[in-house]
């Protein structure tokens, strides 16, 4: 999501703000959490060197270190690949097979040695051939020189490889299959940021990132792309350094056949307020999102400004619920999560009076289904919590400047049913995943059924033949559960996993089918 500049406003009770006068905003300013960390050091950076090996030596010392994990300041593509700095939340979303290099098998810890101008499997002046895995090389903008940096040379824990010149930039080549996931730790050298560039394999850029690394420390980013990653460039701001080690790299596509998409409403500039939606007080407020017809989508992470009273009221707790739709308004509950969200910047929004909060949520991946012919409407409703259990905590909107799909909804407890506030008001949001063409088609098996779908976890299953086996796997791939049947009726119990969507494989007399589950 964008930052959202916010200038203006009244307060109109616990229900929602409304914008009136204008008011000069102040600057933005990150939140992160910070831990205390030592490391050795055993070369100092000279005012005026221009390349890692200008570095000179001095006796090993420890020095502290503050750690912050990296975030992503801006993002100027068109969302076609995925940018994590969670190494968990990555490696679990990716469903292919990760090659791994840490680069061990050079020069060792606490040197500083050029390598030449490609480092790859081949071998070059740092690794024999053989050492380094295939389907990689590193190379400098120029052609000039890549550097190996031991861990423990500059304050790396890690074994380092990079553009050896300062005026250059490092680029990580993905031959000859490409790379569809990539992951590795960034190190930049006396500065905190890093644009991150991301080509296909025909060069042509996909998307460029703006990531905040606070200098001198190593943290995790990853990317995910549907098409393969032909190279990234990396290159630190005001021509500085810029290093990587802990490489993992995925060639297999995605599996399932999806691409990574979103549905959004974002706005540059002024919101005109917010809707009521803490999880201290009576009202909740939700989003419609659209399946186009002939797929489905697989939700995984949103992006959502919130608005508060007080600095200190940063949220700290989310609740998301998923509704089915009847008659433009949430129906049915599918399912529901309670996360802890990420907090990407906040602001002050009317000085002194209120604040907001650019949020991220790190979502278990849930399947909103689509229709072969229709387009299909579902609701997510967002609620956050404070430290402090605020009721004043609003989902930031937009009025009268179009719509994505239906106007934003609001449910008041004390009356008990969802009504539309404003027909022209849409709160803000991005909604990212992966959108797949309709589900694993359901195999049909001459004679077997299964009942109730959705289930709150009894799943009747009958069938004319004998039913020998049925596994159920979740949307990462990873088997959940596995029964032996040997009837030709049977109840499993799936009532131990989380709501979501899973798939079913069922055995019938030797024959496979598979088909979708929507546990409650």
């Amino acid at each position: 999501m964008k930052k959202i500049t916010i200038l203006t406003l009244m307060l109109f009770g616990a229900i929602g703000f409304s914008q009136s006068k204008a008011l000069k905003s102040a600057s933005d300013s990150d939140y992160s959490q910070q831990s205390q960390r030592t490391t050795t050091v055993k070369f100092e950076k000279p005012i005026t060197a221009k390349s890692f090996d200008e570095f000179v030596s001095v006796p090993t010392r420890t020095v502290l270190l503050s750690k912050t994990t990296a975030t992503e300041l801006n993002h100027r593509g068109t969302l076609a690949v995925t940018m994590y700095t969670d190494k968990t939340v990555f490696e679990a979303a990716y469903t292919g097979t990760f090659v791994t290099e840490n680069f061990a098998g050079g020069p060792g810890a606490g040197n500083i040695i050029p390598c030449g101008p490609v480092v790859s499997s081949a071998g070059d002046g740092c690794f024999p051939a053989g050492e380094l895995e295939d389907g990689f090389n590193i190379t400098a903008s120029s052609g000039g020189d890549v550097i190996y940096i031991g861990s423990g040379a500059i304050g790396n824990t890690s074994t380092l490889m990079g553009a050896n010149t300062f005026a250059d930039y490092t680029l990580l080549n993905f031959a000859p299959d490409g790379a569809h996931a990539v992951g590795m730790d960034l190190f930049v050298d006396s500065v905190g940021n890093a644009d991150v560039r991301i080509f296909d394999t025909t060069g042509a850029l996909m998307d460029t990132f703006t990531v905040s690394n606070p200098s001198n420390t190593e943290n995790f980013i990853g990317f995910i792309s549907d098409d393969a990653i032909g190279h990234i460039e990396i290159q630190a701001e005001a021509d500085a350094g810029e290093l990587f080690g802990n490489l993992e790299f995925g060639t297999d596509p995605l599996g399932g056949g999806g691409t990574a998409c979103n549905q959004e409403h974002i706005v540059v500039g002024d919101a005109n307020g917010g809707s009521g939606s803490s999880q201290d007080s009576d009202y909740k407020t939700a989003a419609d999102i659209v399946v186009p017809a002939g797929g489905d989508f697989t939700i995984d992470t949103i992006e959502v400004p919130f608005l508060t009273f007080a600095p200190e009221d940063a949220p700290i707790i989310a609740k998301v619920v998923y509704y089915d739709d009847v008659a433009g308004l949430p129906g049915t509950e599918l399912g529901n999560e309670t996360v802890v969200p990420t907090i990407l910047s906040s602001a002050i929004w009317i000085n002194p009076v209120a604040y907001i909060f650019e949020t991220s949520l790190a979502l278990t991946p849930f399947t909103f289904s689509g229709d072969v012919a229709n387009d299909t409407t579902y609701w997510i409703e967002i609620s956050m919590g404070t430290a402090t259990n605020q009721a004043t905590v609003f989902w930031a909107y937009t009025e009268g400047t179009g719509l994505e799909g239906e106007p934003m909804v609001q449910f008041n407890a004390a009356d008990g049913f969802w009504t539309v506030p404003e027909p022209t008001r849409e709160v803000i949001y991005n909604f990212s995943g992966e959108c797949s063409p309709l589900g694993v088609a359901d195999n049909t098996l001459g004679g077997f059924t299964y009942y109730p779908n959705p289930t709150n976890g009894l799943l009747s299953l009958k069938s004319v033949n004998n039913i020998e086996t049925v596994s159920i796997f979740n949307l990462l791939g990873q088997k959940v559960m596995n029964a032996k049947i040997g009837a030709t009726t049977s109840e499993l119990n799936i009532s131990n996993l989380k709501t979501g969507t899973y798939l079913m494989q069922v055995t019938v007399d030797g024959q496979t089918g598979t088909f979708r589950v929507l546990k409650n």
